[in-house]
């Protein structure tokens, strides 16, 4: 697998959009869908209804300060055998807990050496039961089978690459996902270009699949992520801190690896190392009016993200948050082809981790950050 570059799976949506727009027939009420060098463009109306809400009570609760404490849960999955494996990052370890909500088994500790952990970040099924583990401190996936045995671990240190100038900033890569064969997909390096004058600092990372022992990679062209932060030489406060730093937000599945840069209601949808669909929301973004930011920093608010967070579940379902501060929170959902399926509502402190079938995982934290772990029966459509 060598080396190449799909550089026209990156055209804007924008373009593509107008490409496929182009004409004076009337849009049609579904969703537009377009063939763009073998990438499905979905270009849905802004996805209102049906609107799910959770009723009654959760059939298991998972109390963080009670039992089987929990800090700092990063990722969660519900396993075909009926089991939850949750990544409890703050104590180093997998927890997989029973349909009844007993503790079947601890996996891991801190630790460098094989089956240990730094900061686990994310957690995926694995099609053999088992799981994969990443951890973003240590740069390493590592492999699980169903009893919690290590299957294989690769650090994820792939060459590194010339500067693209002298004064250019360079960031550790990313380790994104692990694919069940071993390969993994990443950002090598991040790499940042000095405006000066107290410009923003445009971020930019480089995505890539690469084989098992990291000698051949497929690039998967440049993702731009704006990072707003003052020029390194410049006086002042993190305005990056103060805008909440509008980043990328990703997640993956198996296979199936999804990310929103925020720019628009758009996620672009990568299987098996291949870019396969784009999907986005026919709807404007909401204006943002700084009342206490310094007018040079007035143009950063348009890279305040349109979606909010980013999830795939078992079924490869994306689900993104649509917004921030509202109780409950709008979470719109999008079907394993990218056609808007329905909207969520979920409380404000509550973050969808997995969702199988009738299941919903839902990690919550209260206002003194407590966390638990609460499964949903959830009803979709005319179920």
């Amino acid at each position: 697998m060598g080396t190449r570059t799909r550089a026209a799976l990156f055209m804007p949506l924008g373009v593509l959009l107008t490409i496929a727009c182009s004409g004076t027939e009337p849009r049609a009420a579904g969703p537009q869908i377009y063939d763009s060098a073998g990438v499905r463009v979905v270009l849905n109306p802004p996805i209102t209804d049906p609107v799910i809400m959770l009723e009654s009570g959760p059939e298991l609760r998972i109390d963080g300060a009670g039992p089987t404490p929990l800090f700092r849960v990063e990722a969660g999955i519900l396993s075909p055998n009926g089991t939850i494996l949750i990544a409890n990052s703050g104590y180093h370890e997998i927890l997989e807990i029973s349909s009844t909500g007993a503790l079947v088994r601890r996996v891991g500790r801190e630790g460098d050496g094989p089956g240990e952990f730094r900061s686990i970040r994310w957690l995926h099924a694995a099609p053999d039961g088992g799981y994969i583990v990443g951890d973003v401190r240590l740069r390493r996936a590592t492999a699980f089978d169903s009893t919690g045995v290590v299957r294989w671990s690769t650090v994820f240190d792939p060459a590194p690459a010339e500067p693209p100038r002298p004064d250019a900033i360079i960031g550790n890569g990313l380790l994104v996902s692990a694919l069940p064969d071993g390969r993994l997909l990443g950002f090598p390096r991040v790499v940042a270009l000095p405006g000066g004058g107290g410009d923003p600092l445009p971020v930019r990372g480089d995505l890539r699949v690469y084989t098992p022992d990291l000698t051949e990679h497929v690039d998967l062209g440049n993702v731009t992520i704006i990072v707003w932060l003052e020029d390194p030489g410049a006086e002042g406060i993190p305005v990056a801190s103060l805008l909440e730093a509008p980043r990328l937000h990703f997640d993956a599945h198996l296979s199936r690896l999804a990310y929103t840069e925020g720019a628009g209601f758009r996620v672009d949808v990568i299987d098996d190392g291949a870019r396969t669909i784009v999907m986005a929301e026919d709807r404007s973004r909401l204006p943002f009016e700084p009342d206490s930011i310094p007018a040079m920093y007035a143009r950063a608010a348009d890279s305040l993200p349109s979606y909010r967070d980013l999830r795939i579940d078992s079924e490869h379902r994306v689900w993104v948050r649509a917004s921030r501060d509202a109780d409950p929170a709008e979470w719109r959902v999008f079907d394993a082809s990218g056609v808007g399926l329905a909207v969520v509502l979920l409380p404000a402190d509550a973050r969808p981790l997995d969702a199988e079938g009738s299941r919903l995982l839902l990690l919550r934290r209260d206002e003194l950050d407590v966390e638990s772990i609460e499964l949903w029966r959830i009803r979709w459509g005319a179920e």
